[in-house]
């Protein structure tokens, strides 16, 4: 296969690939085309267990259905698009919040769905365990969190939170449109190609995606998001994969799958009502004692400083860290007044100090940090 990219006609660009490459000649007969087979979704639970400790320790799940065309560009089409984005969202932000704290049963976790091409739809659920390595729990927790989802369905406020994330990115969309010399539009126009030569897409404008969104938003209910991932979850039994030192038996994979899938499942605490926040009371407002300004060094003979500001001032516990970077004006500065405390060894050449040998201190004393 050979890929040409030019600015050329179509003829000229076959002249020349011809001159190029036309006296070659195969070394053999033609490969035999492979004969596509149907993919067997009635086979059993099947595991996969490797050990490789360069690789993040993961445990991945797959259920896969028939590979469908998703057709054309109707309402429908951008219904159901949106009805999986909705479940694949709150799934992923429920994840994110069990993976946080010291108690987290897994470090991340993920489930989406996605093509493999012209062969299976598949939905992968794939967890990392958590500093423990405990990877029996992780897969429990992130599975009872999926039955959960199966179940139940979302909750009214976690749909909301994200329609109103998709309003302010639409009317962005629409406020910051792209002209016609933008390489965002030029990657848009080229996105809807045909996935696979079988599956074009619509190139739409800003203000046409948000009046399509807002078109068929009123079918995306709770209720449908609910029954939309029970289809896409319940697929063959899963093709489970797990990268683990050492590597767990088969057997028990297998196991704890099935328990996983049949234990019993308690109700999710309500995403509702408001965010609590982290910090206590922190006191009265504090008062400014006295403002000050931090000038550039001065140009020692041709050596210019840039126009720019080129001072920053970090706060810290009873402290605060000034610092300024000179441009090339700093190699007339000497290197002892570049670095009073810090010496690296950028800092043996007066005639070119370097940035490692920045210094910080306290405000009461001169800070200056030199860039090449």
């Amino acid at each position: 296969m050979l890929t040409v990219a030019g600015d050329l006609t179509l003829d000229e660009m076959e002249a020349r690939v011809q001159a190029v490459f036309g006296d070659w000649v195969p070394a053999g007969p033609p490969a035999a085309r492979a004969v596509a087979t149907p993919l067997a979704l009635d086979r059993p639970l099947e595991v996969l267990t490797y050990s490789e400790p360069t690789l993040t320790p993961t445990v991945g799940a797959c259920r896969l259905q028939g590979w469908r065309l998703q057709g054309p560009d109707t309402l429908e089409r951008r219904q159901r698009n949106l009805t999986r984005s909705f479940w694949s969202r709150i799934l992923a932000r429920r994840f994110q919040l069990l993976s946080q704290g010291v108690e987290a049963p897994f470090a991340s976790a993920s489930l989406s769905q996605s093509a493999w091409a012209r062969e299976a739809d598949a939905v992968c659920l794939n967890v990392v365990p958590g500093a423990d390595g405990d990877w029996r729990r992780a897969l429990g927790a992130a599975l009872a969190e999926v039955r959960r989802f199966e179940r139940d369905g979302p909750e009214p406020a976690e749909i909301q939170r994200l329609i109103e994330i998709d309003r302010r990115s639409a009317s962005n969309f629409v406020a910051q449109a792209e002209d016609r010399f933008s390489s965002t539009l030029a990657d848009g126009l080229l996105s809807i190609f045909a996935l696979h030569d079988l599956d074009p897409g619509t190139f739409d404008s800003p203000w046409q995606r948000r009046d399509l969104y807002e078109q068929v938003l009123p079918n995306v209910t709770p209720e449908a998001i609910r029954e939309a991932f029970a289809a896409a979850w319940n697929g063959s039994e899963p093709r489970l994969a797990l990268i683990l030192t050492p590597p767990p038996p088969v057997e028990e994979v297998a196991a704890v799958w099935r328990t996983a899938m049949s234990g019993e499942m308690a109700a999710r605490t309500a995403a509702g009502g408001a965010a609590t926040w982290a910090y206590g009371d922190p006191g009265p407002p504090g008062r400014v004692v006295e403002q000050i300004s931090i000038e550039a060094p001065a140009c020692a003979g041709r050596a210019p400083v840039s126009p720019r500001p080129c001072s920053s001032i970090r706060w810290t516990s009873g402290s605060i860290w000034p610092s300024t970077t000179a441009g090339a004006a700093a190699r007339a500065i000497p290197t002892p007044m570049m670095c009073p405390r810090l010496r690296s060894p950028g800092c043996s050449r007066p005639s070119r100090p370097r940035c490692g040998c920045g210094w910080r201190g306290p405000i009461s004393q001169p800070a200056m940090r030199a860039r090449p």
